[in-house]
């Protein structure tokens, strides 16, 4: 049952990024684009520290690859990201932005031929259907979705891209 209480902290602390993170877009740093330098030197001094602490591995050639391309991708997600959330609110942007796990699993089972419980299927319906519903509002022609929608499912493509390449 521990696996409940990382279930329900991992997007608790995720809402609490997205806030702060929009605050610091709106308070000290009005171009999205001049967040990627200073994250991209905290996950190099992160993964330095990791170097370190697993005693300085030697990686081959194609572990190397797949790292920077990873970080590649992480990078151009996080860009989207903070563009998302410099034009849309946080509450909007937190709901969306839990689809990645959804992707991760579709990811999985067509690149790492993993399969799908039924448990896991019905979570992946209920994140989606949570994240279109709340993601669509009525309008005059019908249904419209929010005009981020569309961004933040790159996002959330690419940063789930990276985990299962990763893996």
């Amino acid at each position: 049952m521990s696996w409940l209480i990382y279930a329900l902290l991992a997007p608790f602390v995720f809402t609490i990024v997205n806030f702060i993170d929009k605050l610091i877009l709106e308070k000290h740093v009005r171009n999205p684009a001049s967040m990627i330098p200073y994250i991209t030197v905290m996950a190099f001094l992160s993964g330095c520290v990791l170097w370190v602490v697993t005693g300085f591995p030697i990686l081959a050639f194609r572990d190397v690859a797949i790292v920077m391309f990873t970080g590649i991708l992480v990078s151009i997600g996080t860009l989207l990201y903070y563009r998302a959330l410099a034009r849309e609110e946080t509450s909007k942007i937190i709901v969306l932005i839990q689809i990645q796990p959804v992707m991760v699993l579709i990811l999985s089972f067509l690149l790492l031929h993993e399969t799908i419980t039924a448990i896991q299927f019905v979570g992946f319906v209920f994140i989606l259907g949570a994240a279109v519903t709340l993601s669509a509002r009525r309008g005059i022609s019908g249904f419209q979705f929010s005009n981020i929608l569309g961004l933040l499912l790159i996002v959330n493509f690419v940063w789930s891209l990276s985990v299962v390449m990763f893996k």
